[in-house]
């Protein structure tokens, strides 16, 4: 792979088997380390791993004035942002998609990633919201008009109407969520962890446990669908939660590189919700040799592939884990490679994008 500091990821790698590795909180002294080639595993048929999330945008179109809805029942701006808020959340939290938002820059924080983008990034598919004023209905009740439609690259718009009744609000969600995966990726939900129980709701509402977050990680390549060594790519990558990222190439040689972050990119901590690229300008190139390769990112909760001294004079009271990315599931190793161990789920979350390489 071309791009300004590949790191090479042979000193991280050692021949030992998954499968004889302790669980999480045991440690482990290493072999010696070994060659890349030949030991990547990879994850086997069907498991969990989200592949490329697809950038989306919501539209929304003018409300229609209104004369306003009785006295008792919903005004018709409640509906409308009731309506807004409801599409939001379905794009926003699921995990096959990623919802690209307004860009603002926040201020400089010691550890922060400098490639977040700062402009605004096309989208593979827009939903437009259009809202009309509350109508009267036959019984005297009224409701909010509502249409929702998808467009999506090289295909034909398509669209749904609604009519949001004030006291039928879960069936409209509802509704608009079978419409939008009927032609989005949408993916599961983000998990939400459950508010705090009550004496009231402790006996009606199951907690839900920790929260795995969510990496949507997605690429652009100048040649379309087909990647090949003539190919300009950016990867871009959006997470749930606040955390540090990595991300790695796997040829179809066997070899791994740690494309990001690097000793001249070395601030890997990136905000939940925000969108970044890699690389942080221009568009990297692949060398080959031609095959099946992929990109691989992983975020941890945990600092994780960056220095425990950090800019401003700050540091991590422990040790930043090392990822090795060379395993199924993900494995972590302590900053000196001597102790080896997995994380619980909830802690650390990775995506990839498969592609085969064409000469």
């Amino acid at each position: 792979m071309k791009h300004p500091y590949p790191v090479s990821l042979a000193a991280l790698l050692m021949a030992m088997s998954v499968a004889a590795l302790p669980a999480f909180g045991s440690l482990v002294q290493l072999p010696p380390m070994e060659s890349t080639a030949g030991i990547v595993q990879a994850p086997p048929s069907g498991a969990p791993l989200a592949k490329a999330a697809e950038p989306v945008r919501l539209e929304l179109v003018p409300t229609a004035p209104s004369a306003g809805a009785p006295a008792g029942e919903a005004t018709p701006a409640d509906l409308a942002l009731f309506v807004e808020g409801a599409v939001r959340d379905i794009l926003g939290n699921a995990t096959g998609v990623a919802l690209l938002t307004e860009v603002t820059v926040p201020p400089p924080v010691a550890g922060m990633a400098k490639n977040l983008v700062a402009e605004p990034l096309p989208a593979r598919a827009t939903v437009r919201l259009s809202l009309s004023g509350v109508m009267a209905g036959q019984g005297g009740g009224h409701h909010l008009p509502v249409t929702l439609e998808v467009q999506r690259e090289g295909k034909a718009p398509v669209r749904e109407s609604f009519r949001v009744l004030p006291a039928q609000r879960d069936k409209a969600v509802a509704g608009f969520r079978t419409f939008l995966a009927r032609h989005l990726p949408l993916g599961a939900p983000v998990a939400v962890p459950s508010a705090p129980a009550t004496a009231t709701s402790a006996a009606a509402a199951p907690r839900l446990g920790p929260v795995k977050p969510v990496l949507r990680l997605w690429m652009d390549n100048s040649d379309g669908g087909t990647v090949t060594l003539r190919s300009k790519l950016v990867i871009y990558w959006q997470a749930s939660h606040s955390g540090y990222v990595s991300l790695y190439h796997f040829d179809a040689g066997g070899g791994v590189e740690r494309a990001f972050p690097t000793r001249q990119m070395p601030e890997n901590f990136v905000e939940a919700g925000r969108i970044y690229r890699f690389p942080a300008s221009g568009h990297l190139t692949l060398d080959g040799p031609a095959g099946p390769q992929s990109f691989r990112a992983v975020m941890t909760l945990y600092p994780s592939n960056t220095s425990r001294q950090q800019p401003d004079g700050l540091s991590f009271r422990g040790e930043p884990l090392r990822v090795i990315p060379t395993h199924y599931p993900m494995l972590f190793a302590n900053e000196d490679m001597s102790r080896i161990f997995a994380l619980p789920g909830h802690l650390y979350t990775e995506s990839q994008l498969p592609f085969v390489l064409k000469p």
